[in-house]
C-alpha cells in the first residue's frame, strides 16, 4: 500500500508540473499533503476509509437481541401507541413537519418543513429506501428502519438492515429534530418494528430471502 501511495504521489507531482508549463517550482508541505490526499481520493482508497468510519458509527444489535414470542409481539398492537396525533404521512401533527417520499431507481424520504420548504433527508443505505417510521409513545423521539431482503447483502451494502433513532426537542420545525444514533444488523432483515417503551423496541425479523414462506423471529432490544 505504501508503494502504491508513492507511485500515486509521483504521478500527481508530474501532473502538477505539466499544468505549470513544466516550470521548476518548490512544492510546500501543504501542497504535498493536498496532492497526496487527491491521489488517495482518486485511487478509491477514500471509499474504504469512509466505510470504516460508517462501521464505527453503527451500533450492531445482532448479539443484543432477546427472544420474545409471536403472541407477545402481536399483543403490542394495542399498546404503546403515540399519545400525539399523526398526520396522513405518519408523522406528528402540529410540529410543522411532514414526510415526503420519491422513487426514481432509488427511493428517498425527507422531512419537509411546511413553513419554510426546507428538507431534512432521512438516511438509508438501501435502494428501496425506508420500510417504515415509528413515533415513540411519548412522541419525543422516532425511528426509521430499512432493510435488504436477501441474505447476500454484503455484495451490495455494508449492512443487512439499519435503524436510525431521532430525538424530538422542544419547538417546531426541523430545528426540533436531531439524529441521535444508528443501529445495524448483519444477520437479520427487518419486516417490522414496534415501540415497547421510550428506550426499547420489538422487532419482526427474518434471515432467508424474503418470500410468502419466510419464517419470522421476534425479539426485543434496548436502543440508547
Amino acid at each position: 500500500m505504501k508503494n502504491r501511495f508513492v507511485v500515486l504521489l509521483g504521478l500527481a507531482l508530474l501532473i502538477a508540473c505539466k499544468r505549470r508549463g513544466e516550470q521548476k517550482f518548490v512544492i510546500s508541505q501543504k501542497d504535498s499533503i493536498h496532492i497526496l490526499n487527491k491521489a488517495i481520493i482518486d485511487s478509491g482508497f477514500t471509499t474504504k476509509v469512509i466505510n470504516k468510519k460508517q462501521e464505527e458509527d453503527v451500533d450492531k444489535l445482532d448479539d443484543k437481541l432477546k427472544t420474545i414470542s409471536a403472541a407477545e409481539y402481536k399483543n403490542l398492537d394495542g399498546l404503546n401507541k403515540p399519545r400525539c396525533d399523526l398526520d396522513s404521512s405518519g408523522f406528528i401533527k402540529n410540529l410543522g413537519v411532514t414526510l415526503k417520499s420519491r422513487c426514481d431507481e432509488v427511493c428517498e424520504t425527507d422531512l419537509f418543513e411546511i413553513k419554510s420548504g426546507k428538507t431534512m433527508p432521512l438516511p438509508t443505505d438501501f435502494d428501496a429506501g425506508l420500510l417504515g417510521i415509528q413515533v415513540s409513545p411519548q412522541c419525543d423521539r422516532f425511528l426509521t428502519y430499512s432493510s435488504y431482503d436477501m441474505p447476500d447483502y454484503d455484495k451490495y451494502y455494508a449492512h443487512q438492515a439499519l435503524i436510525v433513532l431521532y430525538d424530538i426537542n422542544k419547538g417546531v420545525g426541523l430545528k426540533a429534530i436531531k439524529q441521535k444514533k444508528t443501529f445495524g444488523f448483519n444477520t437479520w432483515s427487518i419486516k417490522e418494528v414496534k415501540w415497547l417503551d421510550e428506550r426499547s423496541i420489538a422487532l419482526k425479523l427474518y434471515k432467508e430471502a424474503y418470500s410468502d414462506e419466510v419464517k419470522f423471529a421476534y425479539f426485543k432490544v434496548k436502543i440508547e
